[in-house]
């Protein structure tokens, strides 16, 4: 991702304790910011009234803010794989 300039922001379901816990255990290369952010979830549409938390998503914003692609995951295994995201990326970056 960072060889596309791109940065992968990763929301979570859970409190700043886990989320803390759950960044130190992977160490990933991307940012987690706690949650619950049921504002965030709500105002873009992923936010499950009959679970609480939110649906796996993916959002690509380019570098002027603007949405590009959205993906919102029937359940919580219907997530995009990262090569998909990576071929959407590569074709919003072509001229």
């Amino acid at each position: 991702m960072k060889a596309l300039e791109t940065e992968v922001i990763a929301f979570s379901s859970r409190g700043k304790s886990d989320t803390e816990k759950t960044q130190q255990l992977l160490t990933p290369d991307f940012s987690l910011v706690p949650g619950p952010q049921v504002d965030i979830m709500k105002s873009y549409g992923v936010f499950n009234d009959e679970k609480k938390v939110a649906k796996p998503a993916a959002f690509i914003v380019d570098k002027k803010g603007i949405l590009r692609w959205r993906y919102v995951g029937k359940d919580n295994y219907d997530r995009p794989n990262p090569a998909a995201l990576i071929e959407k990326i590569g074709n919003i970056k072509q001229p």
